[in-house]
């Protein structure tokens, strides 16, 4: 597809990509209204600790003392010694949003809301007791190298875009001059005694900015109770996709990546190919547009024009030699049920049927399936991913999308071919998924010379697929071609042949009595691991060496969707999932990359991000769950 002809797209994305929000991926302190690009970011300064905060991610940061001071306690255990950000309710379009700030100790509430055209913030402080009350500064300043002209005048900032209308910011508290803080951009600064109102277009007072965030904050709070039991899920869920739909500026687009600070890591923007048609599924819930545009952005890099790569960032960085697995198909016709966009799955359609064709022409083994692979290529940016994945083993686990999953480990690796010699039990099962998707998506589009080939790819991996059948074990298992052996470590791709319906009812009722819900394998308090509890890396707890992944979670409850007679089985697997979900929702305000199997933690290290895109999977299959019952 023409990205830069495509009118409806480009219609669409003009249509979003407007107004007040958190489009600035750097922090969600700043807030940002396009197309002009003027920025108001926020900054809070606490004298007492000498401490500063300004651009923001969310989770906890260890301060530790500065130089010339002491403290005797441990940092690890003392609030005071921390900064902790998290998330709160807010809507996609920036309408409302709110968060908590806590800088040792010091609490502060921020939210946001439009007043038409304009914004109003309210931050609230809770302090502690401080001889001097922190600062807050608000610093104007134009992004993206966008030409404009910012200036201080006594009460307020004004911006002039050379495009766009004219800004102006106030604020209604009184303002005191300190020309030491850390803040580079004409800056307004105000104590932190009470409450502080800020505004764009007029000056407003208190009272007017309290009560109309308060009335936007109410009636967000009102769309959310139509959920019943489950409105804390459907807050969770709108949070972790909300907080994450940024403006990328290179190719003035908006998206949803994982999290805001894998972006800044990777100069500006990163998305990965399963990450995006999974958070697609997601925004299609409450905003078929913002689901449309973002889906369709991860075919705007397309490797020739052939296959969707592992990720591709804003370093200039592409996945070259491999991709991931194959839940394009899928994720999109989700979408089209719920959007009933024909235009949306026309446009998707010819991509889809290349990345495709991609997988059967590159990924076919001589044993008649596919293995995942990596290809060489020559390095375009020296990035140390360039230089040691390509035509390896390790790139052809990353395309697995399972990255140190022990199934991978001493397996061979073909140069000549550039594949793994495992038959991957899930990317098989995928494939497969892949090909009925796109069959139906064909026969949407009265495509039929299409179909016709669709289902002859079917039929012929579909025969295929029975030489992994481990008869010994009742099971389909992975294949290492080069030992001759079924793969003997067990991950949740085992439940991957449900998805398409490769099993019989009695095949399907053993697999996850047997090794589903049982404890001593993947059931437990906490579901789903991606090791069995038994296994020897389990107790590490480290990404695929134990804890739970929301994309595996959702994919096999896909699988039990398709056998009725595991009613049972599938409503304690939903319940185990909602669980998950709210207890770290309650605790943290955290919807995580992953989670410990152990403590049913996340977002509590570096391993795992606090507020992650689709860790709102979790909550889709709960609502998912309570469609299908209703229906």
């Amino acid at each position: 597809m023409d990205f830069v002809t495509n009118k409806t797209l480009n219609s669409k994305i003009n249509k979003i990509a407007k107004g007040w929000n958190t489009w600035d991926t750097r922090s969600v302190l700043r807030h940002v209204i396009l197309p002009e690009a003027f920025c108001i970011k926020l900054g809070f300064h606490q004298y007492a600790n000498l401490t500063r905060q300004s651009d923001s991610f969310f989770g906890t940061i260890l301060v530790d003392h500065v130089q010339g001071t002491t403290f005797t306690d441990d940092i690890s255990k003392n609030d005071r010694n921390k900064i902790v950000i998290k998330p709160g309710i807010r809507t996609h379009d920036g309408h409302y949003t709110s968060l908590e700030l806590s800088i040792r100790g010091s609490t502060f509430r921020i939210e946001s809301a439009h007043l038409g055209d304009d914004l109003v913030i309210l931050v609230t402080p809770k302090l502690t007791n401080e001889r001097k009350a922190p600062a807050l500064t608000l610093e104007g300043k134009m992004l993206w190298n966008t030409p404009g002209q910012v200036a201080l005048f006594e009460k307020r900032i004004q911006a002039k875009p050379t495009k766009g209308r004219e800004i102006n910011v106030f604020c209604e508290a009184a303002q005191e001059s300190d020309p030491n803080l850390l803040a580079d951009y004409p800056y307004l600064t105000v104590p932190l005694v009470q409450e502080i109102g800020i505004s764009t277009g007029k000056d407003r007072d208190l009272i007017e900015i309290k009560d109309h965030v308060a009335k936007v904050r109410g009636n967000l709070e009102s769309s959310f109770s139509k959920y019943g039991e489950l409105t804390e899920v459907k807050k969770a869920m709108t949070t972790a996709t909300a907080w994450n739909v940024i403006y990328e500026p290179k190719f003035k687009r908006v998206v949803c990546p994982v999290s805001r600070e894998w972006n800044v890591r990777r100069f500006g923007y990163v998305l990965f190919a399963w990450d995006t048609f999974l958070t697609g599924i997601l925004l299609a819930e409450d905003h078929p547009d913002l689901a449309h545009i973002c889906t369709l952005e991860v075919f705007r890099e397309m490797i020739n024009d052939t296959f969707v790569p592992n990720c591709v960032q804003g370093s200039g960085r592409r996945s070259w030699d491999r991709s991931q697995p194959p839940v394009g198909a899928l994720s999109v016709l989700e979408i089209y049920k719920k959007t009933k966009s024909k235009w949306f799955l026309k446009e998707a359609f010819d991509p889809l049927l290349k990345w495709n064709r991609w997988w059967d022409e590159n990924r076919r083994h001589e044993f008649g399936l596919l293995a995942n692979g990596s290809n060489p290529f020559e390095p375009l940016l020296g990035d140390p991913a360039e230089l040691s994945q390509p035509n390896t083993a390790l790139g052809a686990k990353l395309e697995a999308g399972l990255d140190n999953s022990p199934l991978y480990d001493k397996i061979s690796f073909d140069q000549e071919t550039h594949l793994s010699q495992l038959i991957d039990l899930g990317l098989n099962s995928l494939y497969i998924k892949d090909c009925l998707a796109l069959l139906e998506i064909a026969e949407v589009c009265s495509n039929n010379s299409v179909c016709q080939e669709l289902e002859e790819r079917i039929n012929k991996y579909k025969k295929q697929f029975k030489k992994l059948w481990w008869k010994e074990k009742g099971i389909y298992k992975d294949y290492d071609v080069s030992k001759n052996r079924f793969a003997e470590t067990l991950i949740p791709t085992i439940f991957y042949p449900l998805i398409p319906h490769l099993l019989n009812d009695r095949e399907a009722k053993f697999i996850v009595d047997e090794y589903l819900m049982n404890p001593e394998v993947f059931g437990g308090q906490f579901m789903l691991p991606s090791l069995p509890r038994s296994h020897p890396e389990f107790g590490k707890q480290l990404y695929l060496l134990g804890p739970i992944w929301p994309p595996l979670v959702y994919l096999v409850y896909l699988g039990l969707l398709e056998y009725p007679e595991l009613h049972d089985q599938r409503k304690v697997f939903v319940g185990k999932a909602k669980a998950l979900l709210l207890k770290n929702w309650n605790l943290n305000h955290f919807v995580c990359e992953n989670y410990n199997s152990e403590t049913g933690l996340g977002g509590l290290d570096k391993h795992s991000d606090p507020l992650y895109s689709w860790g709102a999977l979790l909550g889709l299959v709960v609502l998912l769950e309570k469609t299908h019952n209703e229906s």
